[in-house]
C-alpha cells in the first residue's frame, strides 16, 4: 500500500495527484538508510501509511521537500528517479496544498 498525495492550488482545487509506492515507502523506512531522523521531521510523520492522513500548506511543503531533498542520498539509486519525480511535482509554485493520506 503506498500514500496517495493530492495536490491542491490556492483556490483549494485538486490540480493533481502523486503517489509515494510501497516500495519507495519501504526504501526510506525499512531500506538500508542509516539516518539521524531527527534531521526529517516532517517526512518521519510518513512512517505509519495505515495512519498517514496529513495536510501540509506552503512553507510545511518547502520544509517537506528539504527532507525528500535530504533523504536522497541515503536511499539506493535505483529510487533516484522515482523520488526526483516527485520533488519535482510537489515543488511547483501552482501547489499550495497537499493532502498525503494511505490507502
Amino acid at each position: 500500500m503506498g500514500l496517495d498525495i493530492l495536490l491542491f492550488d490556492k483556490d483549494n482545487k485538486i490540480i493533481g495527484q502523486k503517489e509515494i509506492t510501497l516500495s519507495l515507502h519501504e526504501e526510506i523506512f525499512n531500506g538500508k538508510t542509516k539516518c539521524n531522523w531527527s534531521n526529517f521531521p516532517y517526512l518521519k510523520k510518513l512512517k505509519d501509511d495505515y495512519k498517514t492522513n496529513i495536510i501540509f500548506t506552503d512553507n510545511e511543503i518547502k520544509a517537506f521537500l528539504d527532507d525528500l531533498m535530504g533523504i536522497k542520498s541515503f536511499l539506493d539509486e535505483g529510487y533516484e528517479s522515482k523520488l526526483s519525480s516527485l520533488i519535482k511535482d510537489l515543488d511547483n509554485k501552482s501547489v499550495y496544498k497537499i493532502h498525503i493520506a494511505g490507502d
